[in-house]
């Protein structure tokens, strides 16, 4: 490919793209159309509607379809305001940064359900409240898709101004590739790859399309000529370059994560987990991966459930097998599972008392590698069984039957140790065959943990359910009774992590036994504690963490977003709460031998608990799951989650925003002289300042002006003035002596330009305020 210079630049050497015929191309003169070509606007759209796109594949709430508009009306006003001439760029930016705004607002009070403009102001403002005040519940759907369509308009509209006015697409390419990846790890893997592949293609051929744009310019500048078709031929090299850059790092070795890195960032000090914190308080959504690996004082039974496949601590432990608790629950709505029990504080070390008399206690030491989190000021701890202690100071909660959570006291931060013990029961099934059927229905544990919604109460079917099951398996006793309705369970009904949502008119477990047919976890706990309860027996739903995966390589177990869980538990009087496993594809629940038993104190009779530290647990289906708990509106969500794909969000239009301010502050002055660059900044701070020069000054009157506003910079201010004069209509300063004189001006002059724009009474919010009351006055005078 040659090129050739021209004697004089010919308009038939520039190529058909650059002058259209007037007739058949009319629509190409449009002031709007794109030098780069709209090829190079289709391009950008699909960078950014990559990550779009798998933000909605995460789900992290309901309405996100809302964010494909609000990401093309990003794209068109960005257009617009990179290409209009007539309305100055300041005054731009705001009238369509704020109209974009105000149509993300329209289009997330239109995505709620009887929603208004006004409703949704009004729900900003309360939430905007709670954000800043201590201890408060920022649980709010709404505002995270709010929140997510500003971001997607401000990343859209950003990025076309990069790309058509500043000519910066890798800028453009980093931003976006930041919420990409954050969502990369939480999708699918067949959708994070096809995510991945759009980006990668669209960026690269992005990049191609704006170098040859640059190249255009070039040579038409130089008057040099070109096929007026090599766009094509040069794109589809591009193209061909792009797939097979692809398909080499397809096939590369992955790399190892350097253990020194990872416990520096894991590490307690890492200032990004005060960030991590913030950022938690100001959004807590319902959906979204990870949403029910949350624990709180409410559990709510909805349809569907994604678990974050992400570590979220690591344990040594003298047994394994054994379920993980950390919130227990006693009512249930209909719905809805909570508890309203006080909390107190423990030190760390401080025991509690046991709940059965044959025990075993053990221990196991726990690393936090991701905190979950429940509602505000409450970071959840986890021990097997019965806690018994922490080595940390710790709130707990309890009624008549014993405690029921157990949760830090300060906030837990990744890379902590605590070591949690535990009570072990070691009541074997002849032990708990023993204990009879509760016959004093006035006792308090037995009226608070034998509760029942109206609407079960109502519904006979579910209640001639539980006698037929226990009927029929010939049960005796209460420990028969619970295996037979737990065996039931696990055998008639299937495992679904995604089902319809239960009706608003109807019991959820009525509809989980008689319609559905298949649930999570959570259902199946339920349902058996709600059929245990309308036999009379003592029953509540327990939600944490199953034992993990044992690791060989590193000699502990691994606990994953994906092990949260919801189980049963039933009260046996002096064995106190007995686990039970009701849900399908899980391992039941081992009991101890006849032979293994063990003292008040502790002490085993027939020997101690063999440790099995090498024994892996059972399998759990990686797709388990849990509601570990939500909110009132089932409002939790994992905390690395939002927070990256929050503060990561912000963090890249932060990043577009100052790239874009330092492109156009450094393009602005482009071509002048650097005497002719540092007057030219100096007159446009102080114009923003408000001290704009007038037609009619010469360069020395607007310098006096300067001097009487600003004396501290008179003397750089009269040093400035000499130079621009002298070379403007005199000999131009010569020398590399002169640079260095400019930055010291400039150095001097920007501190007080920067501090008289902002002592401008147009920026003042006391100034603002003091107007509107001026006006206020005037008119009831009026």
């Amino acid at each position: 490919m040659q090129t050739t210079l021209q004697p004089s630049p010919k308009r038939a050497a520039i190529p058909a793209e650059s002058e259209p015929p007037a007739a058949k191309n009319w629509w190409r003169r449009l002031p709007l159309r794109p030098e780069e070509g709209w090829s190079t606007l289709i391009l950008l759209g699909f960078v950014i509607y990559s990550a779009v796109w798998s933000i909605q594949a995460v789900g992290w709430t309901i309405g996100l379809g809302i964010l494909t508009w609000t990401t093309g009306t990003g794209l068109v006003l960005g257009l617009l305001a990179a290409k209009q001439h007539q309305v100055p760029r300041l005054l731009i930016h705001w009238v369509l940064v704020g109209a974009g705004i105000f149509f993300a607002f329209w289009e997330t009070a239109r995505g709620v359900p009887g929603g208004t403009l006004g409703g949704l102001w009004g729900h900003f403002t309360d939430w905007l409240h709670k954000a800043f005040t201590p201890n408060v519940d920022t649980n709010d759907d709404v505002m995270f898709l709010l929140f997510l369509a500003v971001l997607s308009f401000i990343l859209a509209y950003v990025s076309a101004w990069l790309v058509f006015q500043a000519r910066r697409p890798w800028l453009v390419a980093i931003a976006t590739a930041i919420v990409l990846l954050i969502n990369l790890a939480y999708t699918d893997g067949s959708k994070g790859l096809i995510y991945l592949v759009i980006f990668l293609l669209a960026t690269l051929l992005l990049l191609v399309r704006s170098n040859l744009v640059e190249g255009y310019r070039q040579w038409r500048r130089r008057s040099l000529r070109y096929a007026p078709d090599m766009g094509w031929d040069f794109m589809l090299a591009g193209l061909i370059f792009s797939i097979a850059i692809m398909i080499l790092s397809w096939f590369l070795p992955s790399g190892g994560v350097s253990s020194t890195v990872s416990d520096i960032w894991d590490g307690a000090s890492n200032p990004w987990v005060s960030v991590q914190q913030f950022w938690n308080r100001l959004f807590q959504v319902s959906g979204g991966p990870g949403s029910v690996a949350y624990f709180g004082t409410q559990l709510q039974l909805t349809g569907n459930v994604d678990l974050p496949n992400i570590t979220i601590m690591t344990y040594t432990s003298d047994v394994s097998n054994q379920y993980l608790v950390a919130i227990t629950q006693d009512h249930f709505d209909g719905h809805t599972w909570s508890t309203g029990d006080q909390p107190q504080t423990l030190a760390a070390n401080q025991h509690m008392n046991p709940e059965s008399q044959l025990y075993n206690e053990i221990r196991q030491n726990i690393k936090v590698v991701n905190p979950p989190l429940g509602a505000p000021g409450q970071y959840f701890v986890f021990a097997a069984a019965q806690p018994a202690s922490f080595s940390i100071p710790i709130r707990v909660t309890g009624n008549v039957g014993g405690y029921t959570s157990w949760y830090s006291h300060d906030p837990l931060v990744p890379g902590q140790h605590y070591t949690a013990t535990s009570y072990v029961s070691t009541a074997d099934e002849g032990h708990l065959r023993q204990v009879p059927l509760p016959d004093d229905s006035q006792d308090p544990l037995v009226r608070r943990y034998t509760q029942v919604p109206n609407d079960l109460l109502n519904d006979p079917r579910v209640s001639d359910l539980a006698h037929q099951i226990v009927s029929s398996s010939g049960a005796t006793n209460m420990y028969d009774m619970a295996v037979a309705l737990e065996d039931y369970l696990r055998g008639h009904y299937d495992y679904s992590a995604h089902n319809d949502q239960p009706p608003g008119n109807q019991d959820a477990v009525s509809w989980f036994l008689f319609h559905e047919k298949k649930g999570f976890c959570t259902f199946f706990a339920s349902a058996m504690v709600m059929m245990a309860r309308l036999l009379g027996m003592p029953a509540r739903v327990a939600s944490g963490y199953t034992a993990g995966n044992y690791d060989t390589k590193t000699n502990e177990f691994v606990v994953k977003g994906t092990d949260a869980h919801t189980w049963a538990q039933i009260y046996f009087g002096d064995y106190g709460w007995i686990n039970f496993e009701p849900s399908a594809s899980f391992n039941p629940v081992e009991r101890p031998l006849p032979s293994v038993t063990a003292t008040g104190s502790g002490t085993p009779q027939g020997g101690s608990v063999t440790p099995r530290p090498s024994k892996p647990p059972p399998d759990i289906d990686p797709g388990d799951t849990s509601t570990g708990s939500t909110n009132p509106n089932n409002a939790q969500a994992d905390l690395g989650f939002r927070l990256l794909l929050g503060a990561g969000g912000t963090a890249a239009v932060l990043l577009l925003l100052l790239g874009s301010s330092s492109v156009w502050w450094q393009r602005r002055f482009r071509g002048l002289s650097p005497v002719a660059q540092t007057f030219g900044r100096v007159t446009l701070l102080a114009s923003w300042a408000g001290f704009k020069p007038k037609r009619a000054q010469t360069p020395f009157e607007y310098i006096e002006e300067l001097q009487q506003r600003l004396p501290v910079q008179a003397e750089p201010l009269q040093r400035l003035g000499e130079l621009y004069v002298r070379e403007r209509w005199g000999a131009p300063a010569q020398g590399t002596g002169i640079q260095e004189e400019l930055r010291q001006l400039w150095m001097r002059l920007r501190g007080g330009l920067v501090r008289a724009l902002m002592r401008r009474p147009s920026l003042n919010p006391l100034d603002w305020m003091r107007a509107l009351a001026s006006r206020r006055r005037r008119r009831s005078a009026v």
